[in-house]
């Protein structure tokens, strides 16, 4: 492994949602803003509360991870209110069956070239960086409670922003 995968697990996703939040700024697309909604908002939430960068205050990176996770959390929720895009089920189906394929696709990358990316592997020996995965059960059994996770985040995510916008009634189309 090179010594810069360490800190590369999560960049395909991060520079994937970055890259989609900026699209979503500049073209205002509510199909963008679905997937950014859920993937940038949970993907960001979730990397603050179990943060794996290895770096502390005093490095660039980490104050990098904060302000990319923060803008990916921001961008969905200022759309929401400022242009009340609301995600829809059909949206949010769509974006979930995005995230899907993607770690459908990563778990077959990461198996034969002996990578993370994603957080999704098969590999046995990876379970040491990532002590947060033995207490899922270890491998392969995590990926069975990540699903599970994500659907429960997808849903109750969803239920939430419904309820806060009255049903998704100032929808914009």
């Amino acid at each position: 492994m090179r010594p810069d995968q360490e800190y590369c697990a999560a960049l395909a996703t991060m520079i994937l949602v970055t890259t989609v939040a900026i699209i979503l700024i500049f073209t205002k697309n509510r199909t963008v803003y679905a997937f950014v909604f859920y993937a940038g908002l949970l993907g960001a939430l979730i990397s603050y509360l179990t943060p794996n960068h290895g770096y502390n205050a005093m490095y660039y990176r980490y104050y990098q991870f904060y302000i990319a996770h923060g803008i990916l959390i921001l961008t969905p929720i200022y759309f929401l209110f400022v242009h009340k895009y609301v995600p829809n089920l059909k949206e949010t189906i769509y974006s979930f069956a995005i995230l899907q394929s993607l770690a459908i696709f990563m778990v077959i990358f990461n198996y034969f070239n002996n990578t993370d990316f994603m957080f999704v592997f098969v590999d046995k020996a990876k379970i040491e960086k990532f002590p947060a995965i033995s207490s899922f059960g270890g491998i392969p059994f995590y990926l069975i409670w990540v699903e599970i996770t994500a659907i429960v985040l997808f849903t109750v995510i969803y239920l939430i922003i419904r309820k806060v916008t009255k049903g998704g009634s100032y929808e914009s189309n």
